[in-house]
């Protein structure tokens, strides 16, 4: 009984810290369109150009405000979005799924293997398991709870992930979760992959470091504001054509998607389906870089995804599963 009152005060105690950060700060109600130019001035301390964006941060959110397209809440979420990769690339790249939740209180420890992964289909950051026998699994499942109750549409208005039906997912581990697991992210611009980014020095996700790439392996003078940037040599992938095909599968008419890959002994994992990068306000320097990106991202017409012909009802069928 103890124990039940320490858990109880414990997510009464993050529930009101969630709500001061998000509602108390951002007023909940506030308008995305007013919000937005908010939170830009807050992190590059000048006022943002809707009406005529050129920067790649002002472009996204430009992006955010004027271009819903119902597919992109199915490709954000980490659940629904395998279902998408299978059907546009013809074949399962997604993690192995170990099973799928509503609730915190509904998982089923017994059923996982020692080692796994656990996640939300709408946050970041998953909990990675080594023993399950070593860890305090009941924290675990505090920390998702809490997990499920936390909007990133209030903090940063990223509506993708507004609508999503939110669930638990346990995932097989890639690797052994001690060596570093690289992590290749893909920025494509309708359908073209015009640089990418390696997460390298990580084994949780969290903590590592940035290495820029033109497409044919050179580095790119970009610097990001809070993640060091990697000087170690990255090889390039023997099945690296593979994956950049994949990635101009996936984002075919669409005119910014970050595509999210590991490669593990030759076997290629589709992730994450990002579309706003650092929710939307990537730290990078110089502004050249900025100024370089925001060039390759050719803004469509407001609401431009309606002319679009696409599987609607299938679409709505599988945001309902």
């Amino acid at each position: 009984m103890i124990n039940k009152l320490k858990s109880l005060k414990k997510v009464i105690r993050e529930k009101n810290k969630y709500f001061k950060k998000n509602y108390l700060k951002n007023k909940g109600y506030i308008p995305d369109k007013y919000y937005l130019p908010i939170i830009y001035k807050e992190k590059y301390g000048k006022k943002i150009n809707l009406k005529n964006p050129t920067l790649f941060c002002e472009k996204l959110q430009w992006y955010k405000l004027y271009y819903r397209d119902p597919l992109f809440t199915l490709m954000a979420d980490k659940y629904r979005n395998r279902l998408y990769i299978k059907k546009v690339t013809g074949k399962d790249y997604s993690v192995p799924l170990l099973g799928v939740w509503r609730k915190a209180e509904d998982i089923d420890f017994n059923t996982l293997p020692d080692k796994f992964v656990l996640k939300t289909n709408h946050d970041s950051h998953p909990f990675i398991v080594l023993d399950k026998n070593l860890v305090d699994l009941e924290d675990i499942r505090h920390r998702l709870y809490v997990k499920l109750n936390i909007s990133k549409y209030l903090s940063s208005r990223e509506w993708v992930y507004k609508n999503i039906k939110r669930c638990i997912i346990a995932e097989e581990l890639l690797g052994d979760g001690k060596t570093e697991l690289l992590d290749y992210k893909f920025f494509c611009f309708k359908g073209e992959v015009k640089y990418f980014d390696v997460f390298t020095e990580s084994t949780d996700g969290k903590h590592g470091k940035i290495n820029f790439f033109d497409m044919n392996f050179n580095r790119l003078p970009i610097k990001h504001r809070i993640i060091n940037v990697g000087d170690k040599p990255i090889e390039m992938p023997k099945n690296f054509e593979e994956m950049v095909s994949l990635a101009k599968q996936l984002s075919k008419d669409i005119p910014f998607v970050r595509v999210d890959m590991f490669n593990v002994e030759g076997k290629i994992y589709i992730g994450e389906l990002t579309f706003y990068p650092g929710a939307g306000i990537p730290l990078y320097e110089p502004r050249e870089a900025q100024e370089m990106i925001g060039s390759w991202f050719e803004l469509p017409e407001k609401n431009g995804w309606k002319k679009l012909k696409r599987d609607n009802k299938w679409i709505k069928e599988t945001l309902r599963i």
